[in-house]
């Protein structure tokens, strides 16, 4: 399977995960049960460790790392609000550490 094969299973995955509060809390659980991403208090969010940045970066060779970009930046845009939508100021500035990262 290539990387654009698994991004493109990934992506169906995370939008059916997205779409669907039990899926999504048990994927949440069970990544923090690994101690990958911590939960967020003041947002109700979750944060990657910087380890598991480095590390996901580390293991993938160049092509992977574009289609995965890819990916991730259509995860990070799902995330946008509608400008009316409470907490719009801070969940944007949120998502800016992600769309920088992303680049």
């Amino acid at each position: 399977m290539g990387s654009a094969d698994v991004a493109g299973y990934l992506f169906k995955w995370l939008a059916t995960v997205a779409n669907n509060e039990v899926e999504f809390v048990a994927v949440m659980r069970l990544l923090r049960s690994y101690s990958l991403i911590e939960g967020l208090q003041d947002l109700a969010g979750y944060s990657t460790y910087p380890v598991v940045y480095r590390w996901a970066f580390y293991i993938q060779d160049e092509k992977q790392r574009a289609v995965f970009t890819w990916l991730a930046v259509a995860v990070v845009g799902w995330a946008v609000l509608e400008t009316l939508e409470k907490e719009y100021a801070s969940i944007q500035r949120w998502l800016l550490a992600h769309v920088q990262r992303c680049s």
